[in-house]
């Protein structure tokens, strides 16, 4: 495996926290605006940003929509 494989398939898996703000699999951006979470898709910037009223709603959204279920 050479390291931009290896690369992707941490990046699949990766969920970083940066201040008030989510990565998830390099895709998916989740930020806490006043008290809702808004999830942008950076693959996809077409997307409008949703909201949603708990981070674990939001980071469920982004876990389906990677993997084509919604």
């Amino acid at each position: 495996m050479n390291k931009q494989e290896l690369v992707k398939r941490i990046n699949d898996l990766l969920i970083i926290r940066q201040g008030d703000n989510y990565h998830l699999f390099g895709q998916y951006v989740i930020t806490r605006v006043n008290d809702l979470y808004n999830v942008s898709c950076l693959s996809d910037l077409d997307m409008q940003n949703l909201q949603f009223a708990q981070l674990k709603h939001a980071v469920t959204w982004c876990v389906f929509h990677k993997n084509k279920k919604t």
